[in-house]
């Protein structure tokens, strides 16, 4: 398993399109319904609150199945663990069309999320894999500005697709995409994990790579800034669906518009970040981040509780968060990584574990505080925005 050899048969840019195609399954899963959310509420007979747990639970589900797989990737190898993550994905996403209540929808929500989950880990332990240090940080940077592009139009497509066939059919085109990257992965992906790093898959052993994860306070801080920024990112999501379209009445099919501008700021910041980071170092720029995030929490709270600017002023607060949290997200990763290339597939699934939690709670926040009106996103992000400054300030201390 010599990362070396292994991935000789495939240039770089083909592997970080392969490891974008992966990781553009989660997106995909969260973002291509998100027009038919309300749609489903009325199909369904639900509330909104409760359809809005489908994507709690996809994030709960990102975690579990990051935190029972990805360790498994440590000893058998990336490539197997991935393809069998990416078969679950594919047959629960055909169950989500077939469910009859919310309910069941969020069971089957869960399922599809611990194979996207424990795919989306394997891919960052692939990168760790074959880079550290800055470098890790500008080809993270790189695969997220590349998978930026399922976001961008997973909006839209769902839009049409809710239109034309309803909200079930989304789901069956998220089959078909899970379907079309197995089947690269298969043919394509070559084997990375190095014969020095393969750990032996028992019980015992995963549970100590764990706590020496959970026992780096360096670690943990980087993990926390990233997981706080996403938690703010994930509430944005949640929120923004009926924010714009039952409380500023924005047209459905517009949506995707607002959704994509947002999806291009992280791109845009992603972009900077790769091009950046190798001269400035991946954590003055999770500093500077840290801090306008905050800046725009602020901006952000003040617009959804004054209704200063209206939909506009929402959106755009909206569209720098989310770029920022983007550049969090991929600094605090490479920090919180670079003690642990050893247990690459431990160390990403507690850190995609802790960022899907923290969004994961932050949804739920979201529903508690929701009254049909805009502020509850606006303080929830504000929150989280103090978090991830606080843990940015103690993992850099730590990293000195």
């Amino acid at each position: 398993m010599n990362a070396s050899t292994a991935a000789k048969p495939i240039s770089r840019r083909g592997l970080i399109l392969i490891l974008a195609g992966v990781s553009s399954l989660g997106p995909f899963a969260i973002d291509l319904y998100l027009p038919a959310l309300p749609a489903m509420a009325a199909s369904l007979g639900a509330t909104d609150a409760s359809i809005q747990q489908t994507i709690t639970a996809y994030l709960a589900g990102i975690a579990i199945g990051a935190l029972l797989l990805a360790p498994l990737s440590d000893a058998i190898g990336r490539r197997r663990v991935l393809i069998g993550s990416i078969l679950l994905f594919i047959a629960a996403s055909l169950l989500c069309a077939r469910a009859t209540s919310a309910e069941q929808l969020i069971f089957f929500r869960v399922l599809q999320a611990i194979g996207g989950g424990a795919a989306g880990a394997i891919t960052r332990a692939v990168v760790r894999d074959l880079v550290s240090g800055n470098e890790a940080a500008r080809m993270l940077s790189v695969l997220l500005l590349a998978m930026s592009v399922a976001p961008l139009i997973a909006p839209s497509i769902g839009g049409l697709i809710l239109a034309a066939w309803g909200w079930e059919a989304n789901f069956i085109v998220l089959g078909g995409i899970g379907a079309v990257v197995v089947v690269t992965v298969a043919l394509k992906l070559p084997e990375t994990l190095r014969e020095e790093y393969v750990q032996p898959f028992r019980i015992a052993n995963v549970l100590l790579g764990y706590a020496q994860v959970l026992s780096s306070r360096r670690a943990m801080a980087f993990t926390l800034a990233s997981a706080f920024a996403g938690a703010a990112m994930f509430a944005y999501i949640t929120a923004t669906p009926f924010i714009y379209i039952q409380f500023y009445g924005l047209d459905p099919q517009l949506f995707g518009l607002f959704f994509g501008a947002n999806v291009a700021a992280a791109m845009l910041l992603n972009w900077l970040n790769a091009r950046f980071v190798m001269r400035v170092g991946y954590r003055k720029l999770l500093a500077l981040a840290a801090v306008a995030f905050v800046v725009l929490g602020l901006v952000l709270l003040f617009n959804t509780t004054t209704g200063f600017g209206g939909i506009w002023g929402v959106a755009a607060a909206v569209f720098f968060l989310v770029g920022l949290a983007h550049v969090m997200g991929t600094n605090g990763l490479t920090g919180m990584m670079e003690a642990f290339g050893h247990r690459a597939g431990s160390a990403t699934a507690t850190f995609a574990a802790a960022r899907l939690g923290a969004g994961a709670l932050a949804t739920v926040l979201l529903g508690v505080l929701s009254d049909g009106r805009p502020w509850p996103l606006g303080a929830v992000v504000m929150g989280c925005a103090v978090l991830a400054q606080a843990s940015a300030v103690v993992a850099l201390r730590s990293s000195r």
